[in-house]
């Protein structure tokens, strides 16, 4: 959990934290550990009054080719792309309570945009658009499927028997650990074009990384949408099957 200070106080919440750094790594790092890093940025929280400090550590990792991108950074994306979009997204829930399970989502019209951990460095994601449940994974490896652990998540979130869609999608580069930043690619083109199938989305994977530097370095920034490839699809890009499944 990100470190969350309340405005016009000098107290600081501290929960469970989970850095991810590296490439193979599942440690989780305590809070104590994460203070001993600088600060790198303050943004606002979810909360009212709150704030969400990202750390040195959290910006290097961000910008180290082949590091996880940590659960703070995801948190804070979603809390800007929840600020742009408000009138069309529910807030997500917190991707670092991914191991200890999710609430059932809201049942309305606005669209729901999830990112998901897997309880060490790989994260996932699910949308829910007019309805319609998606699932994607930038990373499904040789078989097609959805593991155990995440469709116990996607339950939590939509219920026994809920059928799921898995588009066929970007692939990330073998060993470039972009997990996060393909998820949170996903989502914002869903809060952005939710009606122009941004499922079929390519985006440029050399890019991603300054991209969401970029946007949470300046937050005058208007747009938020990742890079895209466009025309005919390169050789070097991968995409998976799709397929469909009931949970």
């Amino acid at each position: 959990m990100p470190i969350l200070t309340k405005s016009g106080s000098q107290d600081i919440t501290a929960g469970a934290a989970s850095q991810k750094s590296g490439s193979e790594g599942t440690g989780h790092k305590s809070d104590k550990g994460r203070n001993l890093f600088p600060t790198w940025r303050v943004l606002p929280g979810r909360g009212v009054g709150t704030t969400l400090l990202l750390t040195t550590e959290d910006r290097d990792n961000l910008l180290g080719e082949g590091s996880s991108i940590s659960d703070q950074v995801i948190e804070a994306w979603m809390t800007r792309i929840e600020r742009k979009f408000k009138r069309k997204v529910n807030q997500a829930q917190a991707v670092w309570l991914s191991p200890v399970g999710f609430s059932p989502v809201p049942d309305n019209d606005l669209v729901v945009l999830q990112p998901i951990s897997d309880g060490g460095c790989h994260f996932t994601c699910t949308a829910r658009i007019n309805g319609d449940i998606f699932y994607f994974d930038s990373s499904y490896g040789e078989q097609s499927r959805i593991s155990d652990y995440m469709k116990k998540r996607l339950r939590e979130l939509y219920g026994t028997g809920a059928k799921v869609i898995c588009p066929s999608v970007q692939q990330q580069t073998v060993g470039s650990n972009l997990c996060g930043a393909f998820v949170l690619a996903r989502l914002t083109a869903y809060a952005a074009s939710p009606h122009q199938q941004p499922g079929k989305f390519l985006f440029r994977e050399s890019e991603m990384r300054q991209h969401i530097f970029d946007c949470l370095e300046d937050e005058s920034r208007r747009s938020l949408v990742f890079p895209r490839l466009r025309g005919k699809i390169p050789t070097d890009v991968l995409l998976s099957k799709r397929f469909s499944c009931t949970l």
